[in-house]
């Protein structure tokens, strides 16, 4: 009987050294299905979102359009952390953090669904702007006087012509 466990033991740890093996060489794959709400978005100029998957350390593993209904992979991954990006039109609107080590949660790879909303944006608040830091610091007297001349020489400074060498 001894003999036999032994043998099951022996035979379970090749099972998980090849195991371990073949995730290494094949790589994990990561993959999911989309769900998008888009009842608030106007129907004529639908956004263009993606799908994008950064490693914790080494940058964008890759990118791929999605939809309402679709399904995003991506295949050979390597144990580790990662984030999942969703893009709207260019604009990122959240990150997800994944990991992928172990045994996966599905037969087919490490499972993570997406389900959200995609809201239209109110455009009031999308004004492009310079903010300057003296509309919001409150300068003592000295300090103001020195920041004034300090501005003057270099609206000087700046409008010098200098010959082209």
């Amino acid at each position: 009987m001894q003999k036999l466990s032994q043998l099951a033991l022996l035979a379970m740890s090749v099972i998980l050294v090849i195991g371990s093996t073949a995730f290494a060489q094949r790589g994990a794959t990561l993959f999911g299905d989309v769900k998008i709400n888009e009842s608030g978005m106007d129907k004529s100029a639908p956004p263009k979102v993606m799908v994008i998957l950064y490693k914790d350390v080494g940058g964008e593993v890759g990118r791929q359009p999605i939809s309402d209904g679709s399904r995003y992979t991506f295949s050979n991954l390597s144990a580790g952390e990662y984030e999942l990006a969703i893009e709207a039109d260019n604009n990122e609107i959240t990150r997800l953090r994944v990991t992928i080590q172990g045994l996966s949660n599905d037969p087919r790879g490490f499972r993570q669904d997406l389900d959200f909303t995609l809201t239209p944006r109110n455009s009031a608040a999308i004004k492009a702007g310079v903010v300057s830091a003296a509309d919001f610091y409150n300068r003592s007297a000295a300090n103001k006087s020195l920041f004034e001349k300090a501005e003057d020489a270099a609206n000087k400074r700046s409008t010098i012509k200098r010959p082209l060498f």
